[in-house]
């Protein structure tokens, strides 16, 4: 989907979106979106972008659903503005236009910090990528934003039944609107859950799990297809795997940096292509349990503050990340710099919520992380290969429902998802319940070995300048020893860039 406004004319080219007109208003709307009546009431909604264009005022609102579940990239120019989901249209338009974008050194300092770049911005400075529970407002060609988050009050004696209910709702909900489903399963107990919800009263579901090479397993193991194996059994459901072989590895981590709207280093985002990839028609994923009921990185900020409260938390945010703000001076020519920008960004990030340190995490987590990563990296591998993926554990209802409960129902230093844990006893094995969080594990380095010698490429970097030239030309690190993951951000960032030059756009 895109659309073109030409801001001295409101002339608009559009593809993809629904028109709807009224005396005033024109409403540009995603498919299934039609029932909006402004763009405002995107703040009650969920799945969907929406443009709307006030002839009256000349000013145009737009913006995506309240949680940020449809992602939606803007290019602004002194007479233009370009909206879409697809960053091929940002490509596109932008080599149209004569556009020069220019790398954003501060939006690639969170990203070997954090995994990936936040919602609000993108690796260019021209291109921005619309943040969740916010309008933006474009009149006499400037263009503000209207935050629209909502508090939600915890409520006394709230029950984490209440929770159930909204959960088993958005189950119901779905199963009425499809006819089968693939449960993207780990064997973790957010996607145990989901494999429970869609394979009972009749529905029907296949637990799809990620399978290796037999290299692959010979070296490190079955990771966890024996937790999925075990949930399959337990819920009398077939199990089949998204193979990601050394060779799919490759293939897919070219569709990845071809047409996602940020480069990632998290590898579970190629793990999101494989799933997709092998989904015969609808998806669902326990993907979004882990910020909204707790998790490792609640854990990590509140231990490290506890010990060492005069450190400043949006430094002790970036380093439970677990990437590479520590080592932002060894990576770029200005790390000192750009380590003080991160702090200071992640500072705001935690001041703008409400409530003390727990409750501030749970609504970062839920509503930036989501909106920045999470969400999209379903969304476009769904986009490439054609199906619809749901979160149910992350739907608006579920949202609001958790946040109503107390924040230690849901989380008490150092456990988690407390409240999957208690409506789900008895209904997945208790070793899932028990099992320890570890994140999608695939054999990185293996593949790294397996990699063609072109994909194995730095040399765009160095042409930056932003970038200390001695880790780049580090034997150890060009061959993934130093540290794999490092590594793989170095050549996914790479090949993100080279495809934004409007080549492999075939």
């Amino acid at each position: 989907m895109w659309l073109e406004i030409e801001l001295d004319s409101f002339n608009v080219q559009h593809h993809g979106f629904v028109e709807n007109k009224s005396s005033n208003n024109i409403l540009y709307v995603s498919p299934g979106f039609e029932h909006l009546q402004s763009a405002r009431d995107l703040i009650q909604n969920e799945r969907g972008i929406a443009i709307e264009i006030n002839i009256n005022k000349q000013k145009i609102t737009f913006g995506r659903d309240y949680l940020g579940q449809y992602p939606l990239l803007f290019m602004h120019t002194n007479n233009k503005l370009f909206l879409t989901d697809d960053i091929l249209h940002i490509d596109w338009w932008s080599i149209k236009n004569d556009i020069n974008l220019t790398l954003s050194e501060e939006a690639l300092a969170l990203y070997f910090s954090l995994g990936y770049i936040p919602q609000d911005m993108t690796a260019f400075n021209e291109v921005k990528s619309c943040k969740n529970v916010t309008l933006y407002h474009c009149l006499n060609n400037s263009i503000t934003e209207e935050n629209v988050f909502i508090p939600i009050e915890e409520i006394d004696n709230y029950h984490i039944n209440n929770i159930g209910e909204y959960i088993f709702a958005e189950a119901s909900k779905l199963a009425n609107n499809h006819q089968h489903f693939d449960i993207w399963c780990s064997g973790g107990i957010d996607s145990s859950a989901m494999a429970y919800c869609f394979s009972h009263n009749g529905r029907s579901a296949d637990i799809l799990t990620l399978g290796y090479d037999e290299d692959a397993l010979n070296k490190f193991g079955d990771g966890e297809i024996q937790y999925a194996k075990e949930i399959a059994r337990h819920c009398q459901s077939p199990l089949r795997y998204a193979q990601l072989s050394s060779s799919n590895f490759i293939h897919l981590h070219k569709q990845f940096t071809r047409g996602h709207n940020n480069p990632v280093i998290d590898t579970c985002v190629i793990a999101k292509y494989a799933l997709a990839q092998a989904t015969l028609n609808t998806a669902i994923t326990g993907e979004g349990g882990d910020p909204v009921f707790g998790g490792v990185k609640n854990t990590s900020v509140l231990f490290a503050h506890a010990r060492h409260p005069r450190l400043p938390l949006g430094w002790l945010y970036a380093s439970a990340h677990c990437r590479f703000f520590n080592r932002l001076n060894d990576i770029f020519i200005h790390g000192s710099e750009l380590a003080d920008y991160v702090i200071e960004y992640l500072n705001k990030k935690i001041e703008i919520y409400p409530g003390e340190l727990i409750r501030k995490l749970f609504y970062l987590n839920t509503i930036e992380k989501q909106g920045g990563m999470i969400f999209p990296q379903a969304y476009y591998p769904g986009k490439r290969y054609g199906v619809s993926i749901h979160h149910p554990l992350t739907n608006l209802s579920v949202y609001q429902s958790a946040f109503q409960l107390e924040d230690e129902k849901r989380y008490t230093y150092p456990n988690g998802k407390l409240v999957l844990s208690q409506l789900f006893q008895g209904k997945v094995p208790e070793s899932i319940i028990k099992r320890k969080k570890s994140g999608t594990i695939i054999p990185l380095k293996h593949f790294i070995e397996n990699m063609p010698a072109n994909s194995i490429d730095v040399t765009g970097l160095k042409l930056t300048g932003y970038f200390n030239k001695e880790i780049l030309e580090h034997t150890d690190f060009l061959t993934g020893n130093d540290s794999p993951l490092l590594f793989y951000g170095f050549i996914t960032l790479n090949k993100w860039l080279l495809n934004r030059e409007g080549r492999n756009h075939d």
